[in-house]
């Protein structure tokens, strides 16, 4: 039987029938959540829980094995899974038989020689939709790539949190706030008193940053004040507040206008 295994690409969604490593360890992950931004891991990450498939419209929690923090991103919208299924022929044959099991019987198929040049099959025989045979004149050795394509998110959200000495730092951000109210950040009422939220607020056009600072006590008595620097353009139809919810303050960002990138650092304390 052929060796075969899917590997995850960057720029789609992956699906994984089994992960048999106890972590990703990885110096740099990077990915598109919006537009061209990307954003990087330093450390060794695990998957939390028992995460089978990775696709638009999932949360998708990472933890890192050193203790510093947890990232969880936010994706909705795309549709379809991506993945890729690689074989690698070690023996000359003149067929290949390949097991991609990616649920699709016309994948894109690519096929490269031992020194990684590409080659020209004499033909790729679809068998079903997780079975195929790539045919060649002479006993040919290499590697055959099974692709199928899936869309990015278009749109994401994502935290990540640090507890510094019962203290907390926190990146959160909402990509796209649309006309009305929407959360922008959240934080513990019942693990911390106080909350300060760095933010910075575009729409490409107009620009703000500030510091909206607030604090509660037991009995859910929430008080904030939001000091800022001037605009440039004009963000007179943002507002910020911070407004209890359950066991959470959340600093909620209303707008009169669509498509409003809101990032904020958060200090708890």
């Amino acid at each position: 039987m052929p060796a075969w295994k899917k590997v995850i690409t960057s720029g789609s969604n992956a699906s994984l029938n089994q992960v048999t490593a106890s972590f990703i360890s990885a110096s740099r992950i990077t990915g598109s959540l919006f537009g061209s931004s990307s954003y990087s891991l330093t450390s060794s990450y695990a998957l939390n829980g028992g995460v089978t498939q990775i696709v638009a419209g999932t949360n998708i929690s990472i933890s890192p094995t050193d203790g510093l923090g947890a990232v969880t991103i936010n994706s909705t919208g795309g549709s379809g899974v991506g993945a890729v299924a690689k074989l690698t022929q070690t023996t000359p044959a003149t067929v290949w038989a390949f097991a991609h099991n990616l649920g699709e019987r016309y994948p894109v198929v690519n096929v490269y020689d031992s020194a990684g040049d590409a080659l020209v099959p004499g033909r790729i025989e679809t068998i079903d939709s997780n079975n195929l045979n790539v045919h060649f004149t002479i006993a040919t050795s290499g590697t055959a790539v099974a692709v199928v394509g899936g869309t990015a998110p278009t749109t994401a959200s994502y935290s990540n949190t640090f507890v510094v000495s019962s203290s907390l730092l926190a990146s959160q951000q909402n990509f796209d706030v649309d006309t009305g109210t929407e959360v922008v950040a959240t934080i513990n009422t019942g693990s911390y008193s106080a909350a300060f939220f760095d933010y910075f607020a575009n729409d490409g056009t107009n620009y703000r940053a500030g510091t909206v600072m607030s604090v509660w006590n037991t009995t859910g008595t929430i008080k904030y004040t939001d000091n800022s620097t001037e605009d440039i353009g004009n963000t007179s139809g943002v507002t910020l507040s911070v407004v209890g919810n359950g066991s959470n303050a959340e600093l909620r960002a209303t707008v009169t206008t669509n498509n409003w990138n809101i990032k904020a650092f958060v200090r708890a304390i």
